[in-house]
């Protein structure tokens, strides 16, 4: 099961200055840079399966909760 791990004072600082920027990059639409944000992490996880399945037993991935699909 997932367990999130609560981020330090520098990460968040860190992720604060990377939204800031990634805001700016879009013109200051926020949703333009969510949008944007999401499609790299689809772009991520899609790369992540990929390497999954070109070399079993590296990466061990686990569906679960109420997100996961069958």
């Amino acid at each position: 099961m997932y367990k999130e791990i609560p981020l330090t004072v520098a990460e968040e600082v860190e992720l604060q200055h990377a939204a800031e920027k990634l805001i700016a990059l879009h013109g200051g639409d926020i949703l333009k840079a969510l949008k944007a944000a999401m499609r790299h992490n689809g772009y991520l996880e899609g790369q992540i399966e990929q390497i999954a399945e070109a070399v079993p037993g590296l990466i061990k991935i686990h569906y679960d909760g109420p997100m996961a699909s069958n």
